[in-house]
């Protein structure tokens, strides 16, 4: 991605093209898990399909596949992080204060907006009412739960 690295320079694996790929493999699998969370608050159940269930089959096997993305997100994950952590560990470099502050700020810069951007949503779906189906727990699919 850089300059080519001379024979006996070592490539960090965050300028590799194998990070690029893993950032890649995650990116798609929390596109699966968001499709899932959609096609149960949207969408009806595949059985219930009347017209084009051959042209919809794939789209509906993806969309069912959320927990298997779940799981492959965060092993990719523990992966990588697992990986820095070992690295600094054989560099001499590794600090659990560091470790922590990365984590945390990592973590939560993406969290505390998300659930921010949540309740304001919630609230404003309560507001307007324009879905009292899944404000009032009357939504057939027993995944979401009444807000």
């Amino acid at each position: 991605m850089g300059a080519p690295a001379s024979p006996d320079s070592e490539v960090r694996f965050t300028d590799s093209w194998a990070s690029v790929h893993f950032d890649l493999l995650r990116g798609l699998a929390a596109i699966v898990v968001l499709l899932e969370h959609w096609c149960n608050l949207f969408f009806v159940d595949f059985p219930q399909l009347t017209e084009h269930k051959a042209w919809l089959a794939v789209p509906y096997v993806l969309s069912r596949a959320g927990h298997q993305s779940v799981v492959f997100f965060f092993v990719l994950s523990g992966f990588l992080v697992g990986g820095t952590v070992f690295r600094a560990l054989h560099s001499g470099e590794w600090r659990w204060s560091e470790y922590l502050l990365r984590r945390v700020v990592r973590l939560w810069t993406v969290l505390l907006p998300a659930l921010l951007l949540c309740l304001l949503w919630d609230r404003l779906g309560l507001l307007i009412g324009y879905a009292p189906g899944l404000y009032g727990g009357r939504v057939p699919n027993p995944l979401p739960s009444p807000v």
